[in-house]
């Protein structure tokens, strides 16, 4: 679809399209693709769009395509949590994609922003992003240890700008809870860093029966997960005879 369409309101029925081109046109407002829960491909490069729409139900969506536009804000693109391909460029209004540092999933071979600082700021919070991904900072073990100091030296390293991409308070709660676990504490559950905020339950003890070929009950065991003297998670197993 090309040429000189204004109006887009016919497709917010079609909830089965995976790929849209709307390029080339005189297009002013694309709300009406916020429940186009199928696209996997959206072009909407040469309009004239200046705010894009909520686009977390856009799950799908593995390429964005929105140059050549009248773009500022670029808050609904961090939604895209699967977006591997995103264009921006010719956007002149667009001068912070911190929102975009989340999108771990974005391919820089096929990321083009207004400037190369950015695109050069973004993938450095992105790289560090991607090593906090590897725990979950409510429910840290001692097993987590090491990913931990990894996140927690590869943010060290970056720049003022750069750090300034990075949640501050999730890279707070990441030491907060280090510190518990090294010490042998519960760490301190965090609904906004525990995806989806439920507290999973752990499981700590499993009861084992052993039966003959009648179902008859010959023996019994134990699991039970205990505090080693070095302070990480043991698991035993304890049989006995009936």
């Amino acid at each position: 679809m090309n040429g000189a369409i204004k109006d887009v309101s016919s497709i917010k029925d079609m909830k089965k399209l995976s790929t849209l081109n709307l390029s080339s046109n005189a297009i002013e407002n694309v709300d009406d693709i916020k429940d186009l829960t199928k696209l996997q491909y959206l072009n909407i490069s040469g309009n004239k769009i200046s705010a894009l729409p909520d686009m977390s139900k856009l799950t799908d969506l593995r390429t964005l395509l929105a140059s050549d536009n009248k773009l500022t804000d670029v808050t609904p693109v961090g939604q895209l949590k699967n977006l591997e391909a995103l264009d921006l460029t010719k956007n002149s209004g667009i001068t912070d994609v911190k929102a975009l540092a989340g999108l771990t999933h974005l391919d820089p071979d096929r990321t083009y922003l207004p400037t190369a600082e950015m695109k050069t700021d973004l993938f450095a919070a992105i790289d560090v992003n991607k090593i906090f991904e590897l725990f979950n900072i409510s429910k840290m073990t001692t097993g987590d240890l090491d990913n931990v100091q990894k996140a927690l030296d590869a943010y060290d390293a970056l720049s003022d700008e750069q750090k300034t991409y990075i949640d501050s308070k999730k890279v707070e709660a990441t030491k907060n809870n280090k510190a518990k676990v090294e010490a042998g504490d519960e760490p301190e559950y965090y609904p906004e860093y525990d995806n989806g905020g439920v507290k999973q339950p752990i499981l700590d003890r499993l009861e084992i029966k052993v039966v003959d070929k009648k179902w008859q009950v010959t023996s019994e065991g134990k699991l039970c997960k205990k505090k080693n003297k070095y302070g990480s998670d043991a698991v035993r197993v304890y049989f006995y005879n009936r």
